[in-house]
């Protein structure tokens, strides 16, 4: 992923993007390079406590557990993946990731993370210096 230079951008924006980078060495290292190569970024994502799950459109989803997601996935067919689930167990947990404006301001560190009303998606922002 060195193909561009450091701060070779001067700005990123990701959108409902970075949730779905599976694997935790893959997400680490597209965040380190998001770091990497912007002057400035702007990430969103959903919160892990969010009112509204934006890909499921069910309260709190992220917090259930993992059985409680698969069996309402399987019975009202949410995000149409009810088959895919079927056939992978693992698939939500490889392909959504939630967390919480803590962790996400641990993995950026250096920038602001912002919880966005009504508290379903965080905003993480780094503006260059003037």
């Amino acid at each position: 992923m060195n193909q561009f230079r450091d701060n070779e951008f001067d700005l990123a924006i990701s959108i409902g993007m970075l949730e779905h980078i599976p694997g935790e060495k893959s997400f680490k290292k597209v965040v380190s390079e998001i770091i990497r190569v912007a002057k400035q970024y702007a990430v969103v994502v959903p919160y892990r406590y969010c009112l509204i799950e934006p890909h499921f459109g069910v309260p709190f989803f992220p917090i259930f557990p993992y059985s409680i997601q698969l069996a309402l996935i399987r019975i009202f067919n949410l995000n149409k993946l009810r088959n895919v689930v079927m056939e992978d167990y693992n698939f939500v947990k490889n392909h959504y990731r939630w967390l919480t404006n803590k962790e996400y301001s641990t993995i950026f560190y250096g920038s602001t993370v912002y919880l966005i009303p009504p508290f379903d998606v965080i905003a993480i922002i780094k503006k260059s210096p003037l």
